[in-house]
C-alpha cells in the first residue's frame, strides 16, 4: 500500500516536469514552476513519510528506504527544486 501510495506522488512530480517541458519552461520559469507545484507534493511526501515511519519495523525494507529519505530529505529535495532536476525525468 505505502509503495502505491508513493508511485502516485511520484507520477504527480513527473506530471509537473512534463508540463514543464510541455510549455518549453526553462531556467527560472521551470524553477518557479517546480517550487509552486512541486514543492507542495514534497512537503506532502516528507509528512506521509512522518506519519508512515512509526507504523513500520525499522529494519524492514519499508523501514530502511523511510529513514534513509527522511535522514536525507535536505538534500534530495535542494537538487529537486534545481533547475537541471526532473529535466532528466521527462526524456
Amino acid at each position: 500500500m505505502r509503495s502505491m501510495v508513493m508511485l502516485a506522488y511520484i507520477r504527480l512530480l513527473y506530471d509537473v516536469e512534463r508540463e514543464a517541458r510541455d510549455g518549453k519552461l526553462e531556467g527560472e520559469a521551470r524553477r518557479a514552476l517546480r517550487q509552486e507545484k512541486a514543492k507542495p507534493i514534497l512537503d506532502d511526501i516528507h509528512a506521509y513519510l512522518e506519519r508512515e515511519q512509526p507504523r513500520v519495523l525499522p529494519k524492514s525494507p519499508e523501514g530502511e528506504a523511510i529513514a534513509y529519505t527522511l535522514s536525507n530529505w535536505k538534500a534530495l529535495t535542494r537538487s529537486l527544486l534545481t533547475t537541471s532536476y526532473l529535466a532528466s525525468l521527462a526524456r
